[in-house]
């Protein structure tokens, strides 16, 4: 689901050996489950939701998590993948110091040799499933071992090391066709109840008796996460558990007040009152659309792929969500949470043959249930009943389940490449999103319209943000690009001092600049912005985002910026701190992009070799930096012009493929949306006879009732809580030293 955090815009981020939920990131990249108020009334959540206090400091958590976007993925070297705009993503919101010297101040790893494998990497099959690899990856002191289910074919990562925070985590390729919001609606209401645990908010339930690390579920613009983590053996299983009959036996596919509860209804209590849309999903989003920072992200993500997947909002659109019907709802689930398309992450000190033997039981589950289902539709496909149209119509059905086993469509699984665009060959009429005015204008990019509401705006005279926004390639960037780019990301937007960012800063031409590289989704795109821009400004903003990047590629970088972005690059990756945000998930993130889009994750983590590499081509020796200053200055900025001048060129100034984003004041637009759902409630009800209306009264009725109903002792009692002899009977011992220190007077 989506609590469609706000966005706040400031550094950059991507290169996936530093992955992390990026300050800037758009809001419909990633979404965090807000927790409810209650279990009897549900309310519209944004990143924080109003809620009981004995949920207050999860969410608090949370809350300093998006919040602090820097510090929570430092991940896999140089993924090209997600979550949260930007290249090397600033998980450093400074870059540290240079030494006065110049000298490196951080020490290459000593060689070692690797531990010794785990025994599950001798076993070759067990409980269904067949080990396709192992490695050991040094970087993050862990045994990989990727396995394949042989029955549903089922792919799972299982990283085994000695980090106690132990992380689970399901993800589903859901791209969309549509702004209706399905996935986030699906992602909600999975966890609404299931099979083994038929209660009404299991994800509630758990808050109170689990000792977890984190728990939550996501949806980005093409995938959907459910990622558990905690120190408790017990406790993680139990969350493996919950989470995986939640995905594949939710009671919501089955369950009709679940979609409307999570989803949206119509809402009336009398003949007489005004008819009203309601829903958790529904109402969120009017907030998330009602935000100018969320809005623009979203403006930027559809302009600059206006031919695939990505150009309509996995979220959902106010506008659109009340067109998404429950049969739609059921299909979207039965075509997409499946173990085929199913990418599975375990990590930690557990045992990881018995990881295995508890997915394998759930998968296998999941597996006799379509088979019984394909017996069910063939028997019925035979008989045809009494209509001539029965057997046709089941066959039909037969025909397409056979088809999903054998394999989904690529639809299904991907978001299609987005190809570069040649501006000259689009005309002016066209428009990459569906509510933006465009055209092309005489320097030479697509340019994008559209509107925020301005009406609650406290400004006198509300402003526009603007932004350039580039799609890098139509072809995978190789990991050595990856995080060349990242590099050059940082380099350019990842501090206040860095070039790109603090020519825009003190141009004055707006208020604040944001911007980097994204590697989130399919295709990696880098955008530069702007916030609180004149109209007379426009061009003057694009003019100088295209003389700085012509500067840096004829110019280069200086020593010391090159010293403290790669200090502080190398630091962050050595250190591998993600906050209080579990390493194994930061990992899990990492893997997602390349593992999702058909590439090989782990050549993306093992950032030691290629970085050491690409760090000797920039820094002059440390003898030259020692001897001779202004000769080490001007080999720096040779190096760095060898190095990224091409890059800067071939990814941006002479990539076609750039769009101008306009957002725009419009003080009438709250107005004009308010106007548009009457109109849609209006026609709704209109087309209503009595019988009808008082069908929607009735459903009013029955939602509320069911909400306010409290789950029975016997359902609250299927949830897993902890025991007393599953609690550690000693503390953990902190690794510590103590040194006293005598202080003296000078002269005594």
């Amino acid at each position: 689901m989506r609590c469609s955090c706000k966005a706040q815009p400031g550094s950059s981020r991507g290169f996936s050996a530093l992955k992390s939920i990026p300050v800037n990131f758009r809001p419909q990249s990633l979404s965090l489950r807000p927790l409810p108020v209650t279990q009897i009334q549900r309310a519209s959540f944004t990143s924080s939701s109003s809620i009981s206090p004995s949920l207050f400091s999860r969410v608090s958590q949370l809350n300093s998590l998006i919040s602090r976007r820097q510090l929570l993925f430092p991940a896999s070297a140089f993924a090209n993948m997600s979550s949260t705009p930007s290249g090397i993503r600033s998980i450093i919101t400074s870059a540290a110091a240079p030494s006065s010297s110049g000298v490196s101040l951080i020490r290459p790893s000593s060689p070692r040799s690797p531990p010794p494998p785990p025994a599950a990497a001798n076993v070759k099959e067990a409980h269904g499933f067949v080990l396709d690899r192992y490695e050991f990856v040094k970087e993050y002191d862990s045994h990989v071992l990727f396995y394949k289910h042989q029955r549903s074919g089922a792919e799972v990562y299982s990283l085994v090391n000695k980090d106690e925070n132990k992380s689970f985590g399901i993800v589903f390729a859901t791209p969309v066709s549509d702004s209706t919001g399905v996935p986030h609606i699906l992602e909600h209401s999975v966890l609404c109840g299931s099979r083994r645990y038929p209660i009404k908010e299991p994800f509630v339930e758990l808050l109170k008796c689990s000792m977890n690390t984190f728990l939550n579920a996501m949806t980005y613009p093409d995938r959907t996460c459910y990622p558990v983590a905690s120190t408790n053996l017990q406790d993680y299983y139990n969350l493996v558990d919950v989470y995986l009959d939640a995905v594949f036996f939710p009671r919501c596919v089955e369950d009709e007040q679940v979609f409307q509860q999570e989803g949206w209804h119509y809402e009336l209590n009398t003949p007489e009152e005004e008819m009203t849309f309601k829903g958790v999903v529904f109402n969120e989003m009017k907030g998330v659309y009602s935000s100018r920072d969320s809005l623009f992200y979203r403006t930027m993500q559809h302009a600059l792929f206006p031919d695939n997947a990505y150009r309509h909002d996995s979220g959902g659109d106010p506008q659109v969500i009340p067109s998404l019907t429950f049969a739609q709802f059921q299909d979207f689930h039965r075509r997409h949470y499946r173990p085929q398309n199913a990418r599975i992450w375990f990590y930690g000190d557990d045992d990881p043959l018995d990881r295995l033997r508890r997915l394998s039981a759930v998968l296998d589950e999941h597996m006799d249930d379509q088979a019984k289902a394909k017996v069910a539709l063939s028997s019925s496909a035979g008989k045809g009943k009494d209509s001539n149209e029965e057997g046709p119509s089941a066959a039909k059905r037969l025909r397409r389940t056979e088809t999903e086993e054998e394999g989904m469509t690529v639809k299904d699984r991907i978001v299609g490449i987005q190809e570069l665009l040649k501006l000259t060959a689009r005309g002016s009429g066209q428009t990459p999103s569906n509510t933006a005015a465009s055209n092309t204008t005489a320097s030479n990019t697509h340019r994008v319209v559209e509107y925020y509401a301005a009406g609650e705006s406290k400004e006198a005279d509300p402003k526009s943000t603007i932004g350039l926004g580039w799609v890098l390639s139509d072809a995978p960037l190789s990991p050595q690009e990856s995080l060349s780019l990242g590099l050059l990301n940082h380099l350019m937007m990842g501090t206040a001092a860095s070039p790109l960012q603090k020519a825009l800063n003190d141009s004055r031409l707006g208020a604040m600049a944001f911007g980097g590289m994204d590697d989130d989704l399919s295709q990696e795109t880098f955008t530069v912005s702007l916030k609180d821009v004149e109209p007379a400004n426009f061009d003057a903003f694009e003019a100088l985002v295209i003389k700085e990047l012509e500067r840096l590629a004829e110019e280069g970088f200086s020593l010391s910026a090159l010293e403290a972005t790669l200090h502080s690059i190398e630091f962050a990756m050595r250190e591998n701190n993600s906050g209080s945000f579990p390493r194994g998930l930061s990992l899990m993130f990492s893997f997602l992009r390349p593992w999702l889009y058909g590439q090989e994750p782990l050549q993306y983590i093992k950032w030691e070799a290629p970085f050491e590499a690409l760090k000797a081509a920039l820094l002059p020796p440390n003898e030259l930096m020692l001897s001779d200053p202004v000769a080490a200055e001007a080999l720096a900025r040779q190096n760095s012009k060898a190095v990224f001048g091409p890059l800067i060129r071939r990814f941006l100034l002479d990539n076609s493929h750039r769009v101008t984003v306009l957002l725009c004041p419009d003080k009438d637009l709250g107005r004009k949306r308010e106007a548009m759902e009457k109109g849609l409630l209006d026609q709704a009800r209109g087309g209503m006879d009595g019988a009808a209306i008082q069908t929607v009264i009735q459903q009013t009725e029955a939602l509320k009732k069911r909400q306010a109903t409290p789950d029975s002792p016997e359902a609250l009692a299927t949830v897993p809580a902890l025991k007393l002899s599953d609690m550690p009977r000693e503390a953990p011992k902190v690794p510590s030293k103590v040194w006293r220190i005598r202080w003296e007077k000078e002269g005594e």
